[in-house]
């Protein structure tokens, strides 16, 4: 969490906030958070516990590092109940989904 909100960017903060993210956001560039990503790889248990911040930054990075095959419907669907942001529920569930062996057992 301290690595995201050191990237955050107020213009990209309100940008967000204006196309529906809501506080907590601080504002990191998607790009910005590749370097970050690629020292984690993939970690389902840390992609867990940033989704479940509530912060819309630390929500799309869990998708970047989750693991597709290491998640159940049930992580599924609690993702999906706290994505309030089309850009959670489009970009990163549809996409992490997409992934997965499962994404046909899951009924949204």
């Amino acid at each position: 969490m301290q690595q995201l909100e050191v990237l955050g960017k107020e213009r990209t903060k309100k940008m967000y906030m204006s196309n529906g993210a809501r506080e907590p956001v601080f504002g990191v560039a998607t790009g910005a958070m590749k370097p970050i990503a690629k020292q984690i790889k993939m970690s389902q248990p840390l992609a867990d516990q940033l989704y479940t911040t509530g912060n819309y930054d630390a929500m799309y990075f869990a998708g970047i590092i989750a693991d597709p095959h290491q998640m159940t419907p049930d992580d599924f669907t609690r993702w999906i109940d706290l994505a309030y942001f089309y850009m959670l529920s489009d970009y990163v569930i549809a996409v992490t989904l997409a992934e997965s062996p499962i994404a046909q057992d899951i009924h949204c």
